[in-house]
């Protein structure tokens, strides 16, 4: 037991568990993205990202909350928006880098977290460095950060200049995050749960970066049948905003990605569904700051 342990030996075993936490966190990061690259290599393929930036043709500035390997960001790029990523996994933020200067795209990175583990314990604390960098003639800049417990993002975010639009794509992350802290306080048992986690507070961060006729724009895997519990979701999310929801949600239908990080749980509006169908949909939600 661990309450027996004195002297060296306690710091044997706290240095061991340290170690085991930051090697827990690198595997799933890097596992994340490995697999993820396969999902987003596939949608690329198809046009799908393509698509998607549709939502936010005319909108010149980009606020992209979940940058995975990058080929969300290289669609929005390729329209010609200027972009500032923001994703928790800093191997997401390498990866999209490479893709993105291999491209010929100009990108900067800000890589800025601290994984502290609780001395002796299976969890850690995510803490993050402050942000000085003012933009300058970059089109793409990439940040690591985690918009639901990153207070310094959140006012680095809120002293630049107003966004035309904030979009949030299919958002997911790696298996070490059951052991974040933050995310244990929250009790997130779900892919589900853990993406409203990270949905909620983009609506209010939204509603305070937006200028006036802004958009959010959110896209998630689900069934066309479901489009109005969906919509009903989206209200509440976005009614302590002053967000005003489209009623509209438009649907695009995609093929189940052998391989990929296999995150294409479904929500019906009150249970999490296994994916059965191989052929499953993308729904798209726009919201409009007045």
């Amino acid at each position: 037991m661990v309450s027996n342990l004195r002297g060296k030996e306690l710091q044997r075993y706290i240095s061991i568990k340290r170690n085991q936490i930051f090697e827990n966190i690198k595997t799933a990061r890097t596992r994340y993205i490995n697999e993820w690259v396969i999902d987003e290599t596939a949608y690329s393929s198809a046009e799908h990202y393509k698509w998607m930036a549709t939502f936010v043709s005319g909108y010149a500035r980009i606020l992209e909350i979940g940058v995975g390997s990058g080929c969300g960001t290289l669609a929005l790029a390729g329209e010609g928006h200027t972009v500032i990523g923001i994703d928790e996994n800093p191997v997401c933020i390498e990866r999209a880098s490479t893709r993105l200067t291999d491209k010929g795209y100009k990108v900067k990175t800000i890589l800025r977290g601290e994984v502290h583990p609780v001395a002796g314990e299976d969890y850690y604390d995510l803490k993050y460095k402050n942000i000085r960098h003012q933009m300058t003639d970059e089109q793409i800049l990439l940040v690591e950060g985690c918009i639901p417990y990153d207070s310094r993002l959140y006012q680095w975010l809120l002293s630049l200049q107003p966004f035309d639009a904030v979009v949030c794509w299919l958002i997911g992350s790696h298996q070490a995050r059951h052991a974040d802290r933050n995310v244990i306080r929250q009790n997130i048992q779900t892919p589900h749960e853990y993406r409203l986690s990270v949905q909620n507070p983009t609506f209010e961060l939204a509603s305070r970066v937006l200028r006036s006729g802004g958009i959010l724009n959110i896209i998630d895997r689900g069934k066309p049948d479901n489009s109005s519990l969906f919509l009903q979701c989206r209200r509440e999310q976005a009614s302590p905003t002053g967000l005003l929801v489209d009623e509209r949600t438009d649907v695009r239908q995609f093929d189940k990605v052998q391989g990929g990080a296999g995150m294409c749980q479904m929500y019906d509006g009150v249970n999490i569904q296994p994916v059965i169908d191989e052929k499953m949909f993308f729904l798209s939600t726009v919201c409009k700051m007045p």
